[in-house]
C-alpha cells in the first residue's frame, strides 16, 4: 500500500515538510524497477495476472508506468488512493 519512499504522506504533504531535492530518485527508480521485475516473475509463473498501486504519488505512478514501458515489464493497471472531500491531497494531480 503506502510506497516505501520519502513521499508526501502521513502529514508530510504540508509545504516545507519534505525536501524533494534530498530524495535519491535514482535509488528510488532502481527499487521500483526491481519491484516490476519481481512482478514479471510472478506473472510468468502464473501467480498473478495484474497488479496495481495504492496510495502512490503522481511521480510514483508515472515512474512505474514509464519503467514498465521502457523495460517491457507488467504495467500497473489500477490505482487505489485515499480520497476525502475534506483533505483531497491528490487533487488535482491524480483525479484525471
Amino acid at each position: 500500500h503506502w510506497p516505501n519512499r520519502a513521499t508526501p504522506h502521513f502529514a508530510k504533504q504540508w509545504p516545507g515538510m519534505l525536501k524533494f531535492t534530498e530524495v535519491d530518485t535514482q535509488q528510488q527508480t532502481a527499487d521500483m524497477l526491481d519491484i516490476l521485475e519481481g512482478l514479471n516473475d510472478c506473472v510468468k509463473a502464473g501467480k498473478i495476472k495484474h497488479s496495481g498501486l495504492s496510495d502512490d504519488t503522481p511521480w510514483g505512478v508515472n515512474q512505474f508506468l514509464n519503467l514498465a514501458k521502457e523495460h517491457n515489464l507488467p504495467r500497473m493497471v489500477s490505482i487505489q488512493n485515499e480520497f476525502s472531500l475534506v483533505h483531497a491531497k491528490d487533487w488535482p494531480y491524480l483525479i484525471e
